[in-house]
């Protein structure tokens, strides 16, 4: 048996950005799946996705 230690939980993901976030959009059954924005999708069949929206990478 080998032992596992967990030090943190986090999340970022199409509904939330942070554990709590998300918890809570899970309870309300948030959908993160909506049309895509951050490029243009003029040349691809796929126009929906579940982007990450308003995420700054080392926030």
């Amino acid at each position: 048996m080998h032992k596992v230690v967990i030090t943190g939980l986090g999340t970022v993901n199409a509904i939330a950005k942070n554990t709590e976030e998300f918890l809570e959009g899970l309870k309300e059954m948030r959908i993160g799946i909506d049309k895509i924005t951050q490029f243009d999708t003029s040349d691809h069949k796929v126009k929906i996705a579940a982007e990450i929206k308003d995420f700054e990478i080392g926030r």
